[in-house]
């Protein structure tokens, strides 16, 4: 329907027009564009990782700085503050570095104040074999620790045994005996019970095991319209279509739909579809918050190649916090996390610059609506925050030595301190 066109002028019509464009303006003079910055680091591998000046042409760059007027259907433009930090060999006397770290090998870092000391895990020194820690997994409340050791002859590097541990928060250890099913574990369920890779690859079963017990379960993922695809899942690498379920277990998310998929929450007692989001890219799995309140999902809306934050409550309600589309010209979003608190989200940001996407750690304060990209590149493992939600660290992969690095950035001070220059980080324990 077609507004009809009533051009009146009158002294209060003119006032309120001064007054639109004053505020117009007033609003376009409070945007800027990101900047760079340049920063000498401490070592080979903190040099390639952190940025430099001949980086700067790989930057995230805003395709303008115009005003989106903000209305009850629109967001704020994104703008993403750069804050590049060094990285330092050690912690200053202002950190209060707490809790034990842990990386894809068989060492971990355990943090007290300005100590930080290095040891192996329990039971995977051995003078008779050359021994390895792989399928590192810290359970949700922090407090466990379960992976494989793998046991090889010294001579000849043949597998001789597997073995499960399970590794308490009080620094007790067991092996568990007698449970083949571990081989193939996934992760944590919950703080008991580990998903693990059925032999049935073909059954919409979700399967779980007590690593302490033996004892296993399966819960039917009989979601309406449950996506399917082998021979892998696009979340964990294997051919069960296996949901992202919320702590307490009632709340699922998964990948609905055939020729086109869609995000869907699924809520299982009362068998509702609570919400859904239409998808072009499925790589990147939902991210449930500490308390399970709500998840966070990094995905392009349909129209558009930019990657947007969203977040859903367990009701459905689906918030957009970023809009990077109306500022930016290609924004790609990896893996993600939330803080403990829930107020912030730790993601890797990726722009695509003349050797391919340049991926950036950034923090988004949600409250304030704030992006801050730290500048330490080429991430490789999901950002992991620390229990009291000051620290977050990450992995970084130095392109030129081949070599991974954990760097711990203090979120509070920011500044980032480097931790091992062989591994990555894959959970904090308390």
């Amino acid at each position: 329907m077609k507004k009809k066109e009533n051009w009146i002028f009158n002294k209060e019509l003119c006032c309120l027009l001064v007054l639109v464009c004053c505020l117009y303006v007033e609003g376009c003079s409070g945007i800027s564009s990101p900047t760079s910055a340049g920063n000498e680091s401490v070592s080979s591998i903190t040099k390639a990782i952190t940025n430099d000046p001949e980086s700067t042409s790989e930057i995230i760059q805003p395709v303008s700085t115009k005003t989106t007027t903000v209305t009850e259907n629109s967001l704020p433009i994104s703008v993403i503050k750069r804050k590049c930090l060094p990285i330092n060999k050690s912690p200053d006397m202002s950190d209060v570095l707490s809790g034990t770290l842990i990386t894809n090998s068989k060492y971990s870092f355990i943090m007290q104040g300005l100590e930080i000391l290095k040891v192996s895990l329990p039971f995977t020194e051995n003078d008779d074999y050359i021994t390895s820690a792989f399928n590192n997994h810290v359970s949700p409340d922090r407090q466990k620790l379960i992976y494989n050791i793998l046991y090889q002859d010294k001579n000849t590097e043949i597998v001789v045994e597997t073995k499960l541990v399970i590794f308490h928060q009080d620094n007790s250890a067991i092996i568990v005996t007698d449970n083949h099913k571990t081989e193939q574990l996934i992760n944590w369920f919950d703080n008991d019970w580990l998903l693990y890779n059925p032999m049935e690859p073909d059954s919409w079963i979700l399967n779980l095991v007590n690593p302490l017990t033996g004892e296993t379960r399966e819960i039917a993922t009989d979601f309406p319209e449950l996506y399917y695809s082998p021979p892998m899942s696009p979340w964990y690498g294997i051919r069960n279509p296996i949901p992202v379920f919320d702590p307490s277990g009632s709340l699922a998310v998964y990948l609905r739909g055939s020729d086109e998929i869609q995000y869907a929450l699924w809520d299982i007692e009362n068998k509702k579809l609570l919400w859904t989001r239409d998808t072009k890219t499925t790589l990147n799995a939902p991210q449930w918050s500490l308390q399970g309140e709500k998840f966070a999902l990094g995905v392009p809306p349909l129209k558009s190649d930019n990657f947007e934050l969203y977040s859903v409550s367990r009701t459905g309600t689906e918030t957009q916090l970023t809009n990077f589309s109306a500022t930016y010209k290609s924004i790609k979003i990896g893996s993600y996390s939330w803080s403990p608190d829930g107020g912030h989200i730790a993601f890797w940001i990726g722009n695509t610059a003349e050797n391919g996407i340049r991926w950036e750690i950034a923090i988004m304060d949600i409250a304030q609506s704030e992006i801050t990209n730290y500048c330490l590149g080429e991430g490789v493992t999901n950002p992991i925050w620390s229990p009291d939600g000051r620290y977050l660290a990450v992995g970084l992969f130095d392109k030129k030595l081949s070599l991974p690095s954990i760097a711990v950035i203090d979120t509070l001070q920011e500044r980032a301190i480097l931790i091992d220059e062989k591994a990555v980080p894959i959970g904090w324990m308390l």
